[in-house]
């Protein structure tokens, strides 16, 4: 109703994209996306839409020039220094991304999602006693899932310390009995699964 009275209702789009997006249909989302952003160039919301989007479609060079304009618009939001964190994660580019995760974590230090950013970027450059802490923190704020403690296993289990990351792989499958990572970690370390 708001678009058909505005066609460029900013707000309107962002959410119609996300309904895009939560349907499976994300080039109208990011169509919709690229014309908030078209014609709102400042609107930081629009550009950590977009950029989110852009990162989960694998497009990271773009994604990180999306995040970095919501960051510049609007440097309190800490979940837009997560996401470009990710990106950057994932392109490789190490420092850049433990930079952003470290300000994510002053930023919101009761937020178990900076930890956990942290100590996946620390897993995939094999700093394992350093992801071990990361993770744990995770946990300890409240980021008690399946995933956090399959990642924890893994660190671990890279330390040589079988006993605890059985424990963490076992810890996750009480979570989720079918989380399918914690099942295969149990495999790979050798450990049977119920």
């Amino acid at each position: 109703k708001a678009l058909s009275i505005d066609p460029n209702h900013a707000a309107a789009l962002i959410n119609m994209a996300m309904i895009d997006q939560a349907r499976g249909d994300r080039d109208s989302a990011l169509q919709r996306l690229r014309k908030v952003v078209a014609r709102n160039t400042d609107y930081a919301e629009a550009h950590l839409n977009l950029g989110s989007l852009l990162g989960s479609m694998k497009k990271h060079d773009e994604a990180i020039q999306h995040l970095s304009k919501a960051v510049e618009l609007n440097p309190k939001r800490t979940v837009a220094y997560l996401n470009l964190a990710g990106a950057y994660m994932e392109t490789q580019q190490w420092v850049k991304a433990e930079e952003l995760y470290r300000h994510a974590q002053t930023l919101s230090p009761d937020m178990p999602y900076p930890h956990y950013g942290l100590g996946a970027l620390q897993a995939r450059q094999a700093h394992h006693a350093d992801a071990v802490v990361s993770f744990r923190k995770a946990i300890s704020l409240g980021g008690s899932n399946p995933q956090t403690y399959t990642q924890l296993g893994l660190s671990l289990s890279a330390l040589g310390e079988k006993p605890a990351a059985v424990e963490a792989f076992q810890t996750a499958l009480k979570l989720d009995p079918q989380h399918a990572g914690a099942k295969r970690a149990l495999r790979e370390n050798g450990f049977p699964v119920e």
